[in-house]
């Protein structure tokens, strides 16, 4: 224990204590001597070792002795019980347990490049500030100092680790808490808060675990937009969180305030029984509550909230019994005018949420100056200023405000004298009502908008709130106000409220799901610049909100550090909201380069990420986290990160200036140096040294900036002769285009001149630039025009662009000249009167940077109603609308299917799902349709000419096009198409690929039910093509699922085509057998499944004994989904349930559910994508077989495959379900085709 903390010597001490005490009293009693052996057959009985850890665990040396396992706890105690009752002491368990978990060492936590101080989630801080925290706290400096040492204190044996402060109402509880949470926090001391308020609606179970599981996934280095809310969870959740703050000597606090304010009762679970009855070590938690009502009946008997010791009597605050006399004289006076002082507070009460005075007029039904003069004494105290989190310009009436009732003791003192307040319900409802039916135009009031869900919440009206949550119209309203959080949050409450109450309603169910995608989707759309405008607004909550809304984690961390930077530049004021993103922008950071590894692609992603945090840091004085993160970063591509180092120090430099002159300094000359190291590596883009020595140049003293300007045209001057000089001659003139114009003005026609001969002369070209005039003319054409345009020669550029011959527009599929026409528009593009969302977003930041708030907000809020205009231009991603279309097309709605596919934005898209649509047609029975839609399909794969490339250079579109191909194939081929089908199929590759070897497997199996002579002839092609190919065991390994998949395309249309097969298949087997080799699981899983039918209970016993030796192995590298189908098949539904949920990632886990599902209702795989992984080809190859070999008794599965669905629709992947649900529970299709239809402005048939 030598080099240990602190914690494991203090344990080392106390049981060396302990034990001392304990021989004294057993050697006292006479008879046998005390000796570790005997305490251990006392503690353990005969046999146990337990004397043998305790020699390792009480050393004589300390320097030798080994701290105990946390998993000898059980031990440990049960020693500890034995020492404690012959020294006739009490046993403190959880003193003993703490002390243990204290004493263990630092966990090795995953690579990251700084350790930083825990993140609280970004935003509630802000909100504790706006609706709970006092302009200032009077009189309570010895209760601050009690919380501060209860907080910061050593554990003492018999501690609970709870304090909680009761005083009545209007005693000033949540005045103190909040002042202690947002500015007398200690500095050790990390804090999750929640604070309960009834009157804001904010006192239920689910509303704590969602807030305080954020706090805590964020302290425990884990992604807090995936911490849920789920009760199950929070317990780990704590100890991970309580074991970061200790690995960073810190402690970990939970403050809940408000435990009286609970919702709990009615059956509902309450917040107190989620609090730790025991503690993880390091961790505390304060509650303040009034000493009535009592604790929940559902807390335990032994929790330490039953304790009397814990709690503190708090003397009622003098200052806030004046404000509650005077608030409950202003209700009273309200409540002595009946026409309109009683429907206004009737009304409030009812509301749950905040009503402006012109919502008060119309609901109220006088004159506005009627309820402006009952507002007017009651304002401040009994009403206070509300908010919905949408932005409002500087200047807005005061009409228009929205205010709430001030306490919850308002609330209940309100609706205690008024009695039922239905009556004011139903008035709410009917306003609700009468703007739904109006399709939420523009004028519709907030409060409908933002907080009437809540009151549907908090009143158990599931039915309204689902019909509001899934109204099309009303989400397009709230992403026309820029407000995708607000019905993304809808959403996800009514979900939680279906789930609870009709867990298997499936209808609302796939409906909400729809919703969140295409929500998501839009959200996604929205410009980057908008999170950084409400940054620089003060609006950090919503700013944060929208950084969230990018897909990727790397792209999660940029837009964060630039909410960060815009925060810490907005003010002091917002300097602890600046640290927290920053911090969580690290947090996205570390798991981008995480999900990088192993090298997938996204490695420069990734890094540069990192990049954008380090920045951060240093923009908001963290410079010693920001410095070890700098350093952290890492090379990983000599194509794309050449630079990265050496912007990324000038632009930590800059960022620490402010901060400390002597580190910039510092930071300057090692991003010089960095620049320099670019030049000397041969850069595969040269123009990338010139841009590092001119970013550094850019925040550079004069001295040096001059220095790095002559580098730079020492560069271009000295570059070797050939075209990429063009690309040198470019970056250099755009570097020197401000500092030294006359210098760029001739380096940037000197590249233009340059590039124009090659284009107009490219047979005088030496080998090497003619190449690199193919592969490069992209890069090299953007790179000058852009110099060209620096240097005030735009028309030259034009020129320039349009020189570029015909034959050379196109390259590996891409438009070389489409970069450069951004760089002419962007520079020559006149103003119009009409801007757009992005660039109104940008016109606010900088308008805002240049201390223009109320200017800048009047920009955001026209960028905001840009948006609203602009929704259906999105680009979104579309391809799980296909899945849908198979839906559709299955239930017999194929028109409907082939308009959403014509739809579809991108053609790949577009064919599939037309080819999708026509499949299932022909299904059903719709020939002719099926037949008119399979040549639609077909017909559009000829606009792809010539994209048929899978070289290199060009594998994305090729991939993409022989998909489309293959599809269009199998759609003729099941509308018995046969020609056109198998020649389509052949244009999917070369001969003997795998590409078209699966295209015209494919193709059989839709022939078989129209020409089964030909389908059989194709696979006997393809079966005698696999036993002339390479027969060695190793090959044979993977033949045997590709035999499996031309046994699933015959079926049962040609019996001797399928006996030959299964004859190849046993003979693959046996070869393989003999050989030694390790069998696949694939292979397993085919013999298995061709030998279960009248065995399946053997089947699935070899299965779970196979099953077994593959525990280590992580899911995704085994056929999951087609074990999962497997286990369904041989009857065992348990175990195909917990195979499928061995997937840790919510998609993979969606998609085996599904396949379960699917195989239990008969509903067979939808078309097969010839690029597909070996994996995903031979799971739909099983699901095919087993479906033929033991098919399912549908009247005994369809209620397995319903509760499988729903779990499908609760995330990613939720999609997956619908064709399933297209045999079992059409509605919920038709629910989602609606939802979607509405969006896309489409009408159904």
């Amino acid at each position: 224990m030598g080099k240990t903390s602190k914690a494991a010597r203090e344990l080392y001490d106390a049981l060396r204590a302990l034990e001392g005490r304990a021989k004294t009293a057993y050697d006292a009693q006479g008879g046998q001597k005390y000796s570790r052996r005997i305490a251990a057959k006392t503690a353990e009985g005969h046999g146990s070792s337990l004397d043998r850890r305790l020699r390792d665990w009480l050393h004589d040396d300390f320097s030798k002795a080994k701290v105990p396992y946390e998993g000898s706890d059980e031990r440990l105690i049960a020693v500890v019980q034995v020492w404690s009752e012959w020294a006739r002491e009490p046993c403190d368990e959880r003193w003993w347990r703490t002390k243990l978990e204290q004493a263990q060492p630092a966990r090795p936590r995953r690579q990251t490049a700084t350790v930083l101080e825990p993140v609280k989630a970004s935003g509630y801080g802000a909100w504790i500030e706006q609706r709970i925290l006092p302009a200032r706290l009077l009189d309570r400096d010895s209760e601050l100092r009690e919380l501060a040492a209860f907080c910061g204190g050593e554990d003492l044996p018999g501690a609970t680790g709870y304090m909680w402060w009761q005083a009545g109402p209007w005693a000033g509880k949540s005045a103190l808490l909040s002042e202690f949470v947002l500015r007398h926090r200690p500095d050790d001391v990390d804090l999750v808060a929640y604070f309960i308020a009834d009157y804001l609606g904010r006192n239920d179970q689910k509303g704590f675990l969602e807030s305080v599981m954020r706090q805590l996934a964020s302290l425990g280095e884990q992604d807090p937009s995936a911490a849920g809310a789920r009760p199950e969870d929070f317990p780990s959740l704590c100890q991970a969180a309580a074991q970061a703050c200790r690995d960073r000597g810190r402690r970990l606090v939970l403050v809940v305030d408000g435990l009286d304010e609970d919702a709990a009762g009615a059956g509902q679970p309450s917040i107190a029984a989620l609090l730790p009855r025991n503690p993880p070590a390091g961790m505390r938690v304060v509650v303040t509550g009034r000493p009535y009502p009592l604790i929940p009946d559902d807390v335990p008997g032994d929790h330490p909230l039953r304790l009397r010791h814990i709690v503190r009597s708090l003397a009622p605050s003098p200052h806030a019994a004046d404000i509650s006399r005077m608030a409950g004289r202003e209700v009273d006076q309200l409540l002595q005018n009946e026409q309109v002082g009683v429907p206004l507070l009737g009304l409030l009460v009812a509301a749950r949420g905040s009503l402006t005075a012109a919502d008060l007029t119309q609901l109220v039904g006088v004159r506005p100056f009627n309820v402006e003069r009952q507002l007017r004494g009651v304002t401040g105290r009994s009403l206070v200023p509300g908010a919905h989190g949408e932005m409002r310009l500087p200047d807005t009436p005061v009409g228009v405000h929205p205010l709430a009732l001030g306490h919850t003791e308002l609330r209940n003192r309100a609706l205690n004298r008024l009695g039922d307040v239905s009556e004011f319900e139903d008035r709410l409802y009917a306003w609700a009502d009468e703007y739904q039916a109006r399709g939420w135009p523009a004028d519709t009031p907030t409060y409908l908008l933002y907080d009437y869900p809540h009151m549907l919440a908090g009143n158990k009206n599931g039915e309204r709130l689902t019909a509001i949550a899934l109204d099309p119209q009303r989400q397009q309203a709230l992403l026309g106000r820029a407000s995708p959080d607000v019905a993304l949050s809808d959403i996800e409450l009514s979900a939680h409220m279906i789930r609870q109450r009709r867990p298997v309603d499936v209808v609302a169910l796939a409906g909400l799901a729809a919703s969140r995608t295409l929500l998501t989707e839009q959200a996604r759309s929205l410009p980057a610049s908008f999170a950084v405008a409400f940054a620089w607004l003060g609006h950090s909550q919503r700013a944060r909100q929208f950084a969230l809304l990018a897909p990727h984690a790397a792209e999660k961390a940029v837009r964060l550090a630039s909410v960060a930077r815009a925060l810490a530049g907005a003010g002091d004021q917002y300097a602890s909201q600046a640290a927290d993103v920053a911090k969580n922008a690290v947090w996205w950071a570390d798991r981008a380069r995480a999900e990088s590894s192993p090298p997938n692609g996204d490695e420069y992603e990734a890094e540069a990420a990192v990049a954008e945090a380090a920045v951060a840091l240093f923009t908001i004085g963290q410079c010693g986290q920001g410095r070890a993160l700098l350093e952290s970063l890492r090379s990983v591509s000599s194509y794309e990160d050449v630079a990265l180092l050496a912007e990324t120090t000038a632009r930590a430099a800059a960022a620490a200036r402010p901060h400390s002159a002597m580190l910039a300094e510092e930071l300057l000359a090692e991003a010089e140096q960095h620049a320099h190291d670019v030049a000397s590596r041969d850069p595969a883009d040269p123009g990338a040294p010139v841009r590092a020595w001119a970013f550094v140049a850019s925040v550079a003293d004069p001295p040096r900036a001059t220095r790095l300007y002559e580098r730079i045209t020492d560069y271009a001057r000295s570059f070797p002769p050939g075209l990429t000089t063009c690309v040198v001659d470019a970056a250099a003139a755009s570097a020197l285009s401000t500092q030294w114009p006359e210098q760029a003005h001739a380096l940037a026609q000197q590249a233009a001149q340059h590039l124009k001969a090659a284009l107009t002369h490219p047979e005088a070209l030496p080998e090497r630039d003619a190449g690199d005039l193919t592969m490069l003319l992209g890069p090299m054409l953007t790179q000058v025009t852009r110099a060209l345009v620096d240097v005030g020669c735009a028309n030259e550029a034009r020129d320039l662009e349009t020189s570029v011959p015909e034959d050379r527009h196109t390259a590996f599929g891409w438009d070389v000249r489409a970069e450069a026409r951004a760089v002419l528009t962007h520079a020559h593009e006149p103003a119009k009167e009409e801007q757009s969302a992005e660039v109104l977003a940008r016109q606010a930041c900088h308008l805002a940077e240049q201390n223009h708030p109320d200017e800048a907000h009047r920009r955001l809020h026209q960028a905001l109603q840009a948006v609203g205009s602009s929704q259906g231009a999105a680009a979104l991603r579309e391809g799980w609308l296909i899945t849908l279309c198979t839906a559709l097309a299955a239930m017999g709605r194929h028109p409907d299917g082939a308009l959403l596919a014509r739809s579809l934005r991108d053609p790949a898209d577009r064919i599939q799902a037309l080819a999708a649509t026509a499949v299932e047609a022909a299904a059903a029975g719709h020939l002719p349709d099926a037949r008119r839609l399979a040549h639609e399909a077909a017909d559009a794969t000829s606009s792809f000419e010539g994209a048929l490339d899978f070289s290199l250079f060009a594998g994305a579109p090729g991939i993409i096009v022989s998909n489309a191909k293959g599809a269009a194939a199998q759609a003729l081929a099941f509308a018995g198409e046969r020609e056109r089908a198998v020649m389509l199929a052949k244009e999917t590759d070369d001969e003997n690929s795998d590409r078209r070897r699966r295209a015209l497997v494919a193709v059989a199996a839709g022939l078989r039910a129209h020409d089964p002579a030909e389908a059989a002839s194709i696979i006997d092609r393809q079966l005698e093509h696999l036993r002339t190919a390479d027969t060695s065991p190793l090959q044979l390994r993977e033949h045997i699922a590709d035999l499996a998949e031309l046994l699933a395309a015959i079926g049962d249309a040609d019996q001797q085509c399928a006996e030959r097969v299964r004859e190849a298949v046993e003979q693959a087997w046996k070869t393989l057998k003999a050989s030694e080799r390790q069998w696949r699981v694939e292979d397993l899983l085919v013999l298995l499944l061709l030998r279960a039918p009248g065995r399946q209970a053997d089947a699935e016993r070899v299965l779970l004994a196979r099953e077994s030796s593959w525990q280590g192995i992580p899911p995704w590298e085994l056929p999951t989904a087609a074990i999962a189908v497997a286990h369904a098949a041989f009857g065992a539904l348990a175990a195909a349930r917990a195979s499928a949920d061995g997937f840790s990632a919510p998609y993979d886990r969606a998609e085996a559910f599904a396949a379960v599902a699917g195989y239990l209702t008969g509903t067979p795989p939808s078309l097969r994508m010839v690029n597909e992984s070996a994996s995903t080809a031979f799971i739909q190859t099983f699901h095919t077989l087993a479906l033929a070999q033991l098919p399912p008794d549908a009247a005994q599965t369809t209620e397995a495959a319903m509760r499988l669905s729903t779990d499908v629709l609760a995330g990613d992947g939720w999609h997956y379900a619908l064709p399933v649900l297209s045999l079992i529970a059409p509605t919920a299709v038709l629910r989602v085709r609606d939802i979607v239809f509405a969006h896309r402005q489409l009408k159904a048939g």
